[in-house]
């Protein structure tokens, strides 16, 4: 197998969302991952200014450009994506800066969290639930023995 095969064949079979950008921010590449988690074609994505995949593009445009300019790498923690259908999908997001041989460009690589998120609420949840279970317990232990020994006193009395 050529090594370029094999670049690709890597590439296709991330569950990593990877996009190549231009100077432009325009979207030059985007493997299957990305086109599963923004559901829609290569087609449809390519040329398409990557800002506008987020809810606030105004405020990515900013931060795409700088790490561009800067040539610096830029992590964004739980950014929101606008998806075709209205929906918003919450991703971590890393931009690192391409010296191409032909231009300079950008490597967008995202994680999807809403799962993840989901999972921490959940684990949240049930942990909040059994420390309430806990506390009845105690709770129940404590009412019940000082019951139990008003019982053995008035039983003592009645003889």
């Amino acid at each position: 197998m050529k090594y370029e095969n094999t670049q690709q064949l890597v590439l296709d079979n991330l569950n990593t969302v990877v996009l190549m950008l231009g100077t432009n921010l325009e979207i030059t590449y985007l493997n299957p991952a990305a086109e599963n988690l923004l559901a829609a074609s290569t087609q449809r994505l390519l040329g398409l200014n990557a800002t506008q995949l987020f809810v606030d593009p105004e405020d990515k445009y900013n931060s795409f450009t700088a790490a561009l300019k800067e040539s610096r790498s830029y992590t964004e923690r739980k950014a929101r994506l606008l998806m075709p259908d209205h929906s918003k999908v919450t991703v971590d997001y890393s931009l690192t800066p391409l010296n191409l041989s032909v231009e300079a460009g950008l490597l967008l690589e995202m994680q999807p969290m809403d799962r993840t998120i989901r999972i921490d609420k959940e684990e949240a949840l049930i942990s909040a639930h059994d420390t309430s279970r806990n506390l009845v317990r105690g709770l129940a232990h404590e009412i019940k023995n000082p019951l139990g020994g008003i019982r053995g006193a008035s039983q003592l009395l009645a003889q």
